[in-house]
Parts: structure tokens; sequence; C-alpha cells
């Protein structure tokens, strides 16, 4: 067999091409599977993309991209990308923490756990009502004197009256004892024996509606005064034990052209 590409210089012919590659420039053609063209760009103008401003080699670009030791691609992301937070951000959030009294972070984690044990003390029942479990010396109970408070209470405001009449409930479930005044200041008419005027405090059932005596100014074992008053006076009389939710006070008046004016308190404490 004769070789007919025997005396061809290959040296000399790849010399020439490259020459021709240097001198001439050429298109590069991207052509899809339907046979569309996809992109259309001269080799220089290719080149000089990958290349960059800074005219990085394909070696460069080739290490940038891939991680030979690890066996895989390289990826670079912009902080901004990811949303990093910034040096402010968390100055921000390291001042919330801390809360305007300047909290030390080095007793965060006893004053969470401090919360944690608060919190762990809260049950909710089959109903989803909240329940507290409180122990038993945490219960302060007012056992001296000074942890009971007294107060006035009015049953009956001053004024004049000539009419038998009724005051409205009262409500003086908060206390357990007290002092009933009868305050009568002025008093006008005539009064034939047995007139005059009565007032009587009296304590309501909850449940039937009736009402007790507790206090009568014309009943001596219910008051001080024991008759009917005709004149300025005053009573004070001690309820030890005060068991009613409502008190309300009545009274009657009888004489001729009567007018009295009065009042009834209760000096009560809880």
């Amino acid at each position: 067999m004769v070789d007919i590409l025997a005396g061809f210089d290959y040296d000399k012919i790849k010399e020439k091409i490259k020459s021709l590659c240097e001198s001439k420039d050429f298109k590069v053609i991207i052509i899809d599977s339907a046979g569309n063209v996809v992109s259309d760009i001269s080799l220089s103008t290719l080149i000089d993309a990958l290349r960059g401003t800074d005219n990085r080699t394909l070696t460069d670009l080739f290490n940038k991209a891939y991680d030979s030791t690890n066996d895989r691609q390289k990826i670079s992301i912009e902080n901004d990308a990811v949303g990093l937070a910034k040096d402010s951000t968390i100055i921000d959030l390291r001042d919330s923490l801390k809360g305007p009294d300047n909290k030390d972070f080095s007793t965060l984690e006893a004053d969470v756990e401090g919360i944690k044990t608060q919190i762990d003390k809260l049950q909710f029942d089959a109903n989803n009502l909240l329940r507290i479990a409180l122990a038993a010396l945490e219960v302060l109970l007012p056992v001296e004197i000074q942890s009971h408070w007294s107060e006035g209470v009015t049953l009956l405001a001053s004024g004049a009256r000539t009419t038998n009449g009724k005051g409205s409930d009262v409500d003086v479930e908060r206390f357990i004892c007290g002092e009933l005044h009868l305050s009568v200041t002025a008093v006008s008419g005539t009064f034939d024996t047995g007139q005059g005027l009565r007032v009587i405090v009296e304590g309501k059932d909850e449940v039937t509606g009736d009402y007790k005596v507790i206090y009568d100014s014309a009943d001596p074992n219910k008051s001080n005064i024991g008759e009917m008053i005709i004149s300025p006076t005053n009573d004070w009389y001690p309820i030890d034990m005060l068991a009613f939710k409502h008190l309300r006070v009545r009274w009657e008046i009888s004489g001729t052209d009567p007018s009295f004016t009065f009042s009834v308190t209760l000096q009560a404490k809880a």
C-alpha cells in the first residue's frame, strides 16, 4: 500500500492553521436538538466574556469553579443574598435582650430557669381552663390585726323624713364585724306617749328574701335607746358577727307634724 500523505510536512500544516486562527476571527454557533440556532457569537467575543475584566485564563476559571481536593463544585454567594445579619442588627438584638435595666447576660440562664419554674406551676383541666397549683408556704393568711382593714359604709344617708319608709339593700359581704351608728341630728313636731321615731336595721336572707332584725332603736335588747326617739341622739351598737351579705334600714314615724333628720352608718372591719 502506498502512503499518499507521506510527503506532507505536518508541522508546517499546524503552524499554518495556527497562523490563520490568530489572524482570523471565528463564530461559535450553538444549535439545539431541534436544529434552531440558540447562540451566534464570535469566538473572540466568547473568549473575552469568559476571561472577564481581570483577563483570567481558562485555568483560573476552572480553579474557581471546581474544588479538586474534595471533588465538588464551588459556589460563591454574596452576603445580602442569604440575609446574613449585619452588625447593627446584632447590636439591636443584644440591646433588646438586655432590656431597659441593662440586664447582665451572665444571669440570663438563671433568669430563664426562674421563669420556667413559675410557668411549670400552671395547669389546664380537661376543658382547657387554667388551674394554678400553689405550695402551702406561698399562701399568706392575714393572721395579724394589721392585715385587716376598716371602712365606713353608709346604710342610709342623712335626710329629713316625715313618714314611714325603708332604704335599699347595701352590700356588706366583705365585712365580718362592725359598729352600727344611728345619728339623729334634728327633730320637730309634737309627740304623745309611744310616738316618735323608730329605726330598724335588718339582714337579708339571700335564699328566701326574708329579713331579720339585728338593730331596733325601740328595743332595749337590740339598741342602747330602748324607746321611741323624740329628740336628737346618737346610738352606737356593736355587731360582733356580720353574717349577712345585705343590710337595709327601715323606719317608723308617728306624732303631730313630725320630722326627723337622721342617718345610719356602719364602721366595718374586714
